[in-house]
């Protein structure tokens, strides 16, 4: 019987010791407990203001693999991230209030040529660790002057053969530089004037002229938008110390309708310039519209948007002017006929005499040549009859 009983006994610990070895190689080989994601994100925002200061245009890229439970057995791990390089710059990694701080030995290497990000940490004691925040972080910062899109992805995680967690699937983020509304950002045109009236053909005005300070233009254009069979620009120039006029372009296909004014911009200082057009009228008694309009390239620049602005110009030329009651006349010649011209108290200011016939429209233009500007009105006699009375308006 003693024998019969070694035998079992040594077979039942035999069962004992498979078991526990089982146990022991299912849990450092991985046996999948659960499912999870590593994901990376950007704490805050995903915007960037590409034309802010550099406290605007920092960052904090996250890895995360979600809660980590203590049976987890998260004894580490070590991984590679890679990103935008021309656009981010990754300047060192943040372990507070991650895991990673938590590890006995970690370390991370930024490769800023090739955009790759290395690291692992590791833990020397008997206990794992475990808590719901993110596995690392890293401090970033926004480096391209252009609006664009950084990327982030996880190349690869690994951890030690402890770890239950299964991973998923590597889900990477992205950044957005953007220009950032700021009324600060506006580049501003404005006429100081929006009718100029003149007895003169040649006129000059000012459009006051502002560049965002930090625009990053290096050049701006006015587009001028209007008749020009009306009107005539001479010339233009800068008053301002903050840019300077070069050259100008005459655009159009069949018929030229916009005049392209090209300005250099020397001093980025935020102040409002002056640049004055000088032009001549070359249809008196109308109204012209002269529109401004600024152009420039966004591409790259901190210029979010622009004001226009729209000048009248009217040009008042010296003629005489005559108003008549009837509109016309009612005979084309008489002859023998007397003009009396009286002011608008009753005063006789002028006397005609007609004799060899009277035309109409002419005779009455000489007959009020070297009068002050006025109203007047005139009596036609003809015979010692009166014929005809009209009101006549003479304007300079």
């Amino acid at each position: 019987m003693v024998p019969i009983l070694l035998k079992r006994l040594s077979l039942l610990s035999k069962v004992v010791a498979v078991l526990v070895w089982l146990a022991v190689m299912a849990s450092q080989t991985g046996i999948s407990q659960r499912k999870a994601n590593c994901e990376l994100s950007i704490y805050g925002s995903l915007k960037i203001d590409v034309c802010g200061n550099e406290n605007q245009r920092r960052f904090i890229l996250v890895m995360s693999i979600g809660n980590v439970l203590r049976s987890d057995s998260l004894f580490g791990f070590n991984f590679q991230i890679s990103y935008s390089k021309d656009k981010v710059k990754i300047t060192d990694a943040l372990y507070i209030n991650t895991l990673a701080e938590f590890f006995d030995t970690k370390a991370v290497s930024i490769n800023s040529k090739e955009g790759k990000i290395t690291g692992y940490a590791i833990l020397m004691g008997m206990h794992p660790v475990y808590g719901n925040r993110p596995l690392i972080a890293f401090n970033g910062l926004w480096i391209s002057e252009c609006p664009d899109t950084a990327i982030f992805s996880v190349d690869f995680i690994e951890f030690t053969d402890e770890f239950k967690i299964n991973i998923d699937s590597l889900k990477p983020t992205m950044l957005y530089g953007e220009v950032l509304y700021s009324k600060d950002k506006v580049f501003e045109l404005k006429a100081n004037k929006d009718t100029i009236s003149s007895k003169d053909s040649s006129v000059f005005f000012d459009i006051n002229v502002k560049v965002p300070k930090n625009s990053r233009l290096n050049e701006f254009r006015i587009n001028v938008i209007s008749d020009f069979d009306a009107i005539k620009i001479d010339s233009v120039r800068s008053l301002g110390n903050d840019i300077e006029f070069s050259k100008y372009q005459l655009m159009g296909i069949d018929k030229i309708d916009t005049f392209k004014t090209f300005f250099n911009v020397k001093y980025d200082s935020g102040k409002t310039n002056v640049v004055r057009f000088y032009i001549t009228n070359n249809k008196p008694n109308e109204f012209v519209k002269i529109i401004f309009e600024p152009e420039y390239d966004k591409n790259c620049k901190c210029v979010y948007e622009n004001t226009n602005d729209t000048l009248l110009t009217f040009y008042e030329k010296i003629i005489n002017n005559f108003k008549e009651e009837n509109n016309f006349f009612e005979i084309d010649l008489v002859n023998n006929v007397n003009i009396i011209i009286y002011d608008m108290i009753g005063r006789i200011v002028k006397e005609l005499d007609f004799g060899q016939g009277f035309y109409g429209y002419e005779e009455l233009e000489s007959a009020f040549k070297n009068l002050p500007k006025g109203i007047y009105y005139v009596v036609l006699f003809n015979k010692n009859k009166r014929f005809n009375k009209r009101e006549i308006y003479v304007n300079y």
